[in-house]
């Protein structure tokens, strides 16, 4: 029986760069967070959903504020980030304005995506980080973080020539609607979630909101993942209600 309308979700990659993900029903395993972590539960805006606002993208000194009608959503279904055309317009224009050391822009205008004309061992030498903001609805902050370089992909898993790089931040389209009309968006996939522990808490459904839980998982490296620990097969505590996959 679970007792609580709680479920966990954690997504870190293998040896081999392999998703893999671990879910638990009812409660949440402190053992998957970082040292000296704790895990911030973050009250949505809506009964209806599990966006939560984001207060802003921070892209290494570069710091660019959003609407306050902008919201993000964690979703480790999807491999990547994805931005609505407004958000990834003034991405595509931050970008373009730092000096990555290579000829022309990385990012096109009317073109979905950004990329290095170089493979991305050779494009490892650039590095920003990449700092989203997030707020609930009692104005409670949490920033996540992460090095860009986590993003990038090889251009021919897209099918593109060899020596390319693409960063992993891409155009989603138009705005999506709520009961609040129109709203800027940003997912978050699991190109950054690997490096956290997600909590879905629906326990707070009669006070009229959800609860989103985020905390910096015990992540190896930030790449290889932790398969040593929790690789498949294995459970993050014994007696817990989980599904490994």
């Amino acid at each position: 029986m679970i007792d609580n309308m709680t479920v966990a979700v954690r997504v870190y990659k293998t040896d081999g760069l392999d998703v893999q993900s671990q879910i638990k029903f009812g409660s949440y395993d402190p053992a998957n967070i970082a040292g000296g972590e704790e895990m911030s539960m973050l009250r949505t805006a809506s009964r209806k959903t599990w966006d939560l606002k984001l207060a802003y993208l921070k892209m290494g000194l570069g710091q660019k504020g959003f609407p306050g009608n902008a919201f993000v959503r964690f979703d480790p279904g999807v491999p990547y980030v994805y931005l609505d055309d407004k958000l990834y317009e003034t991405f595509r224009a931050e970008l373009n304005s730092m000096n990555v050391g290579f000829s022309g822009d990385v990012c096109h205008s009317g073109v979905n995506i950004c990329k290095f004309p170089v493979s991305c061992a050779q494009a490892a030498s650039y590095t920003r980080e990449l700092r989203f903001q997030i707020q609930d609805s009692d104005a409670q902050t949490y920033d996540l973080t992460m090095d860009i370089r986590d993003t990038y992909v090889d251009g021919t898993k897209f099918g593109d020539k060899e020596n390319t790089c693409y960063f992993g931040v891409f155009n989603h389209g138009r705005m999506e609607s709520n009961e609040n009309g129109p709203m800027s968006s940003v997912i978050i996939g699991n190109s950054i979630l690997h490096q956290y522990y997600i909590v879905y808490d629906a326990s707070t459904l009669d006070s009229g909101y959800l609860q989103v839980g985020v905390a910096k998982s015990n992540y190896d490296d930030g790449m290889r993942g932790v398969k040593g620990n929790y690789g498949p097969g294995k459970t993050a505590a014994e007696g817990d209600t989980s599904v490994t996959s």
